[in-house]
């Protein structure tokens, strides 16, 4: 099939294709047909580091690799029924994707890449009428989080250490001055937390 994409990344070369994914051998002049289940048609790729890989293709699909491209992992994505055009890697846990109707179609967090514990799961993103972002964070013991807000391009916005109490918490931080779609992570030393929020 056609050929789409094309990666290298330590000293190995990926491509995606029409009908899956093909890696070239150590001379770079035969490429090895890597069966994955089901068989895709892919459209892009993209590698944050020699180890963490993204691929995204047909119907929604994007699979990782945590381990230079041995093993390829299917991810759940939200609402993304339609074909994806292009996958960015923002970090070895978070892509951006793009696809059709012309704009990002979805935010997708990698399975397995960060192990996340109890401690971050409770928490609410919002926007007060006085162009605040709201954060509402639920934590069972007190904690320093860190809070990143980056654009889509990767850009870091605001990032800040808090110290937070067990029980709940809020927080209050001035909207970016730029309408768009912008990442709100929270980080602590054994998890990170990602949602998105749309300004203007």
């Amino acid at each position: 099939g056609d050929l789409r994409d094309f990666e290298f990344t330590n000293d190995q070369g990926f491509v995606a294709a029409e009908g899956g994914l093909y890696r070239f051998d150590d001379s770079l002049t035969f490429m090895e047909y890597i069966s994955l289940d089901p068989p895709i048609d892919f459209e892009d790729i993209h590698f944050a580091d020699s180890q963490m890989g993204w691929i995204c293709g047909e119907q929604g699909t994007v699979m990782t690799t945590s381990n230079g491209g041995d093993v390829w992992t299917s991810i759940t994505t939200e609402g993304l029924p339609f074909d994806l055009s292009s996958i960015y890697a923002l970090s070895n846990e978070l892509a951006f994707t793009t696809g059709e109707f012309g704009k990002v179609n979805g935010v997708c967090s990698a399975v397995g890449i960060t192990e996340e514990t109890e401690i971050l799961q409770e928490w609410l993103l919002s926007m007060d009428p006085d162009g605040h972002i709201v954060l509402d964070i639920e934590l069972d013991i007190s904690s320093r989080i860190q809070v990143s807000i980056v654009d889509i391009t990767g850009a870091i916005i605001y990032t800040e250490l808090h110290s937070m109490d067990q029980g709940r918490n809020s927080l209050q931080i001035k909207a970016p001055v730029g309408t768009g779609l912008y990442l709100v992570s929270l980080e602590n030393t054994v998890s990170t937390s990602t949602k998105k929020i749309v300004i203007g």
